[in-house]
């Protein structure tokens, strides 16, 4: 509605007697959350001067350009929070006219009221409820029996603005379990040490959480919704009670920011903000009633478990309590309990936070809640809180494991490549990675495209149908879960030399950057697993990160052979020189060596690594060995080993002689499957004596008999 720069509102059945009234129009500006669909706007005052004790009778309207949202209900007196206020009386006192709603407006019908000794006329339209926006504005119209001159009719009652900044950590649950403790309390969850996800949340300007007014309804206060999503099946959720804020003496603590966890101690005296769960909210906040504040000072020790419907799950905390003139801040732990029989597989938990309950009831709708807001992406709170370059946060590095540029012969096999991906923050990285400039390099593979562990990055580069030239691409890495929102990015450029012949001797390369050293974690037998013990001369896996092409190890401080790289995993072969003994492994990469990780060495220690029958097929329960045929065993950790070496398939015992394999480190037996054995699944193990052992054996591994 547009309004003219002089508004002249006229007297309606005018007294001769009567006279004009001089009006301003103003309003107090109220910062209200982006978002909202019920906030509280300032007042909206009109201020009038003209004759003393003047008696008016008048319709007041209040237009706003934003949709009203107070729930008017005027066949049961009920204003829905709107009130008419004379304030030029000699204190400031309700008038008892109802509004009435028309749209976006607010109708005041059958004022009666009198200018002060004075000639002062003040109304006050308080309690309005309105859809946030950048700048919400209001203007008056007024009929009336006398008079009344308006040059400027609009005011600004409210400008909104971020009403929750956020820091979401994420959950990377690695491994099954843990068990749900006996007893819901912060010391038995935390002995437990479950999966955490954890959420900060700080107020976007003093007053945006709005605890319930007293008296009034307890669920009319702003809320906070936490949506979890990405749960393993069967997963359980555990979160406090109650949150103390952090302006506390000894707030609530959730251990990821850089504070030993804690559950905190509410204390009524300051009055801080304190977060009571709602057990009974819906998915969207709304519903339920919170649980009640303590009476005393007590540690918030009480935890309670909410539903989970699926991968997901949500947790809903009403604003019970906080000081209207400071910006609170609050950490909300939320603890995951997975299955302890599924897989040990990484699952991403992620989470969500928002101003709630969450709403798309726009206007003034009985029974919606107040306040509600829309779905609303709240900012990063580390500006606020001044802790973007934390050490306890995500940082992304990269760097190569050796030189990228290559040279090689058109028709040729693949390279591997190596990229370290390492966090040089606190908790775990997340991150991506893509080809660029061009995109479509199908010389370069990528072998894996995301991630969210430290470690080795494999590619490869492919010459073979590639004609003599030079190429050349990159490889973007990108950090996905900074707390900022600005995720670094780390290009690592790849140049290619196609020749037609043999390659020429590449250049030197410059230096790389400082490659980090190799973490070594597990030493396990070869196929299974098992932790030992090995032989001089066997095969060895390594479990760890920063492994690469260029990666060395020594056992007991002589070179081994590595025979395969996978990132996260060496292939090695012990020297067999090597004594027996409690012997140390160490992987290098250049300068740069891994912490010694303590292995059992024996002359002998046999593991069979694979069986297959006569033909060289791997055996299976597809491909069983026929009694009386033969069938090939590969052995490693018998290169020392006294012949025959003596083989036992279920319960029949024949002897064997070595024979040399086509890998180092692995030899063959030759055996013959017994006649009698029917056609069934059993094992087979190896057992051999050697310098200093009498006897030792190998694991059993599976072995299918077929039918003759």
């Amino acid at each position: 509605m547009k309004w003219m720069a002089v508004v002249v509102l006229l007297a309606v059945a005018v007294s001769p007697a009567s006279a004009s009234f001089l009006c301003t129009l103003s309003g107090t500006p109220a910062l209200v959350a982006a978002g909202g669909l019920a906030e509280p706007a300032g007042d909206v005052v009109l201020q009038c001067a003209g004759p003393p004790g003047q008696t008016v009778r008048m319709t007041l309207s209040v237009i706003v350009d934003r949709r009203i949202a107070n729930p008017v209900d005027p066949a049961s007196g009920d204003p829905g929070g709107i009130r008419l206020w004379l304030d030029s009386a000699s204190t400031p006192a309700p008038l008892p006219n109802l509004p009435r709603l028309f749209g976006n407006s607010v109708v005041f019908e059958g004022v009666t009221v009198a200018s002060n000794a004075g000639g002062q006329l003040t109304l006050r339209v308080a309690g309005l409820r309105v859809e946030a926006a950048e700048r919400v504005t209001a203007s008056i119209s007024v009929v009336a029996d006398a008079p009344f001159f308006l040059p400027s009719n609009q005011t600004v009652i409210a400008r909104s603005a971020p009403g929750l900044y956020a820091t979401v950590l994420p959950g990377a649950l690695c491994c099954a379990g843990p068990p749900v403790p006996d007893t819901l309390d912060w010391p038995s969850v935390l002995a437990r040490k479950p999966w955490p996800v954890v959420v900060r949340v700080t107020e976007g300007f003093s007053s945006a959480f709005q605890p319930a007014a007293s008296p009034g309804p307890p669920e009319h206060a702003t809320r906070l919704l936490i949506h979890l999503s990405g749960l393993p099946s069967g997963s359980r959720v555990l979160v406090p009670q109650a949150i103390v804020g952090g302006r506390a003496a000894q707030p609530t603590r959730s251990g990821a920011f850089g504070t030993a966890p804690d559950p905190g101690v509410y204390n009524p005296a300051p009055k801080p903000l304190l977060l009571g769960l709602v057990p009974q909210a819906d998915p969207k906040g709304a519903g339920g009633l919170p649980v009640p504040p303590p009476a005393a000072a007590v540690p918030l020790n009480e935890v309670r478990e909410v539903l989970v419907e699926g991968e997901q799950a949500w947790v809903a905390y009403q604003v019970m309590e906080a000081d209207p003139g400071a910006v609170e801040m609050a950490e909300i732990p939320v603890w995951v309990f997975t299955p302890t029989t599924r897989t040990n597989k990484t699952v991403i938990a992620r989470a969500e936070v928002r101003l709630a309950p969450l709403s798309e009831a726009v206007g003034a709708i009985r029974g919606a809640p107040i306040p509600r807001y829309t779905d609303v992406v709240p900012p990063p709170d580390c500006p606020w809180q001044g802790d973007c370059n934390a050490d306890y946060f995500p940082r992304l590095f990269v760097v190569p494991s050796e030189t990228t540029e290559f040279v090689l012969q058109s028709g040729g096999g693949l390279k591997d490549g190596y990229i370290f991906v390492m966090n040089d923050g606190g908790w775990f990285i997340e991150w991506d990675a893509f080809l660029r400039d061009p995109a479509d390099a199908n010389w370069l593979l990528l072998r894996g495209t995301a991630g969210y562990a430290e470690g080795s990055y494999h590619y490869q580069l492919n010459p073979k149908e590639l004609p003599p030239g030079e190429y050349s691409a990159e490889i973007v890495f990108r950090q996905k879960n900074s707390p900022t929102g600005e995720n670094a990015e780390f290009v690592i450029p790849i140049r290619l030399t196609v020749t037609e012949g043999p390659p020429p001797a590449p250049p030197k390369p410059p230096a790389p950057p400082s490659v980090p050293a190799p973490v070594l974690w597990a030493a396990m037998t070869v196929p299974f697993g098992f932790e030992g013990p090995f032989a001089s001369g066997g095969w060895l896996k390594l479990q760890g990160n920063f492994f690469s092409g260029e990666t060395a190890v020594s056992v007991g401080g002589i070179p081994a052979d590595v025979l395969s790289v996978q990132p996260g995993e060496l292939l090695v072969r012990i020297p067999e020189s090597l004594g027996r003994g409690m012997q140390p492994v160490v992987a290098s990469n250049g300068a740069q060596s891994s912490q010694p990780l303590f292995i059992s060495v024996l002359p002998v220690a046999p593991s069979i690594v694979a069986v297959k029958n006569a033909g060289g097929q791997a055996n299976g329960e597809t491909a069983p060995a026929a009694p009386g045929v033969e069938a090939l065993l590969e052995v490693t950790g018998i290169a020392l080993a006294d012949e025959p070496v003596w083989v036992n398939v279920h319960d029949r015992w024949q002897p064997a002689g070595k024979q040399a394999a086509p890998l180092p480190g692995l030899h063959v037996l030759r055996i013959v499957i017994p006649e009698d054995l029917p056609e069934m699944m059993t094992a087979v193990r190896v057992c051999v004596s050697g310098p200093g052992v009498d006897s030792i054996c190998s694991h059993p591994v599976p072995i299918w008999l077929g039918s003759k």
